[in-house]
């Protein structure tokens, strides 16, 4: 669902059906992939033109820059509220980091005490179970807007 080509989750969906989405890739069968920055529910960065670094982008010119690049979501990982959010030890990156990574990092949502990063490690933890690895799985498309999972 998610990669370094398109809107994050959270930026496309909203918090709330990000959080959904995500559920539904830890508790399907299979390998659970998600993009960097979903398990703490990291939404895209705003980048401007002249930060921008993907050829798409860039190529797309000043007018038509943000429509085009994939740069928003692939900006550094908010690891914690140290310099560049933990993610260099250098003040400036190839892409900006989230102004909001002061609050907003892993470090934050693994000390706080119901956050993205617990939700995502609880689904983890809820792959192991034998019902989800080995269960049967029924799926019901209850209208456009709602997928029952059994």
């Amino acid at each position: 669902v998610g990669n370094h080509d398109k809107k994050r989750i959270v930026s496309r969906y909203g918090a709330q059906r990000a959080q959904g989405t995500i559920a539904v890739i830890l508790t399907l069968p299979g390998a659970g992939i998600t993009y960097y920055g979903d398990e703490i529910g990291m939404p895209d960065n705003y980048v401007t033109w002249e930060e921008g670094r993907d050829p798409q982008g860039c190529n797309a010119g000043k007018e038509h820059f943000e429509e085009a690049t994939r740069d928003t979501a692939r900006t550094p990982f908010l690891w914690d509220d140290s310099v560049a959010a933990g993610f260099s030890t250098n003040a400036s990156t190839w892409l900006p980091v989230n102004p909001d990574y002061k609050t907003f990092n892993l470090k934050a949502q693994k000390s706080a005490d119901d956050s993205e990063y617990k939700f995502y490690m609880a689904l983890s933890e809820l792959r192991k179970w034998p019902a989800v690895r080995r269960g049967d799985l029924h799926t019901y498309l209850i209208n456009d807007k709602l997928l029952a999972i059994s």
